[in-house]
C-alpha cells in the first residue's frame, strides 16, 4: 500500500435487508447514512411502470460503528 493512502480504511456499514437496490448514498452532517433505493428499476414496482423508489436513512444509535 502506498504510504499516502495508509490512513484510509474501508468498512462495511450496511447490507440487505437494511438497504435494497441502492443507487446512491451519502453521509449527512448529522452522521446518518442517507440511501436512495430503486427496487422499481427498470419496469416499476408492479412491472407496469409504477414508481417505487425511496430515500431512507440509517444511523448508529448505540455508538458501536454499525448502522
Amino acid at each position: 500500500m502506498h504510504p499516502r493512502h495508509a490512513r484510509y480504511q474501508v468498512e462495511l456499514v450496511a447490507t440487505e435487508p437494511l438497504v435494497q437496490d441502492p443507487i446512491a448514498f451519502s453521509f449527512g452532517p448529522d452522521g446518518k447514512l442517507w440511501v436512495v433505493e430503486m427496487p422499481d428499476y427498470p419496469l416499476g414496482i408492479d412491472s407496469k411502470g409504477t414508481p417505487g423508489g425511496r430515500i431512507k436513512y440509517l444511523e448508529d444509535t448505540n455508538g458501536d460503528g454499525r448502522l
